[in-house]
């Protein structure tokens, strides 16, 4: 438990945008929806999205609305399985396990 709180205030240490940048909730769509929050911190060009799920079983195949989706990379800075990739919806994840986070950065 130790290592897992270490390494998100690391994260929080290298993006600006985690410790100093805009807040913004963002919707939830598909299953095990109910059990998931999303929301993301913005600082100048640097995005990050984190999506944490509340369930005791794993969310899947989830749709983050996003205000501007881009067509950018992502990566996933923090958190395991959690492939995510950019549509015309939004970030569309995989797989959230359960009681799990994953941070992307967009």
């Amino acid at each position: 438990m130790w290592r897992h709180y270490r390494q998100l205030i690391a994260l929080r240490k290298q993006h600006a945008a985690l410790a100093r940048g805009g807040y913004r909730s963002l919707d939830v769509s598909g299953a095990g929806a109910g059990n998931a929050i999303a929301y993301e911190r913005y600082l100048d060009d640097e995005r990050i999205v984190v999506v944490a799920n509340f369930s005791d079983v794993a969310s899947e195949d989830l749709t983050i609305a996003l205000p501007d989706p881009g067509d950018g990379e992502v990566r996933v800075l923090f958190g395991e399985g959690g492939e995510g990739e950019l549509s015309a919806d939004g970030l569309v994840v995989a797989r959230v396990g359960p009681r799990d986070v994953i941070v992307y950065r967009l």
